[in-house]
C-alpha cells in the first residue's frame, strides 16, 4: 500500500513519509507519519480509507514531536522514505527482532504516562472496540495493560493477568463500553 501511495504522489503533494518501528517484539509498534504539503482533492481521504482497509488506525493523539522524542530514548528506529524505491531498504533495516532480555538493555519497555496502567478487560469480540479506546487513554497520559501488548511471548494468559493484578490498577471493561454504546444508540 505504501508503494502505491508513494508512486501515485509527488513530493509537492506528499512531502514526507516517515516510518517508526519499535523493535521490541514484545511491544511491537509501527507508525507511519505522513505530511502533505499541497495534496490534490481527495488524496488524504483516499489514503486514510486505504490505510483503514488494511487495519491501520489513525492516531492524531500522538504528535510527530513525541515520536521524535521517543526516538532519542531509543524506543524507535526511523527512516524517511522519499519514494517507493527505498521501501525494501527500509523494511530490511528497520525490522530486527531480538530476545526480550536483550531488548530491555537498550530500549525502554515501560509504558508511557503514569506508572500504574489501566487494565483493559475485554472479550475477544471487543478487541477492536478496546483498541479504539487505547489512544484516548494514552492521550491522557495513562498507560494501558492490554493482553496484545502486555503479555510476554510464551507467557500464559492467566499468569500474566494475575501478575497484572499484583498492583491495584484501574480497570476498564469492554462490557461496560458495549453497554454504553448500545444505550446511547437507543
Amino acid at each position: 500500500m505504501l508503494k502505491v501511495l508513494l508512486d501515485e504522489q509527488n513530493a509537492s503533494e506528499l512531502s514526507m513519509c516517515a516510518l517508526f518501528v519499535n523493535n521490541n517484539p514484545y511491544n511491537l509498534e509501527f507508525f507511519i507519519a505522513l505530511s502533505y504539503d499541497k495534496p490534490k482533492d481527495g488524496q488524504v481521504d483516499k489514503m486514510l480509507h486505504q490505510m483503514a482497509e488494511l487495519g491501520a488506525r489513525q492516531r492524531p493523539d500522538i504528535p510527530f514531536k513525541e515520536l521524535m522524542a521517543e526516538m532519542g530514548g531509543r524506543r524507535y528506529n526511523s527512516i524517511v522514505v522519499a519514494d517507493s524505491f527505498f521501501l525494501e531498504t527500509a523494511r530490511e533495516s528497520l525490522f530486527a527482532f531480538r530476545e526480550r532480555s536483550e531488548m530491555a538493555k537498550v530500549i525502554s519497555m515501560k509504558p508511557l504516562g503514569k506508572s500504574i496502567p489501566v487494565f483493559l478487560s475485554h472479550a475477544s469480540a471487543d478487541k477492536t472496540l478496546v483498541e479504539d479506546v487505547i489512544p484516548y487513554l494514552t492521550n491522557q497520559g495513562l498507560p494501558v495493560w492490554y493482553d496484545k501488548i502486555s503479555i510476554d511471548y510464551g507467557e500464559g494468559i492467566l499468569s500474566a493477568v494475575e501478575s497484572g493484578f499484583e498492583t491495584p490498577v484501574p480497570c476498564y471493561s469492554s462490557l461496560l463500553a458495549r453497554f454504553c454504546i448500545q444505550a446511547g444508540a437507543n
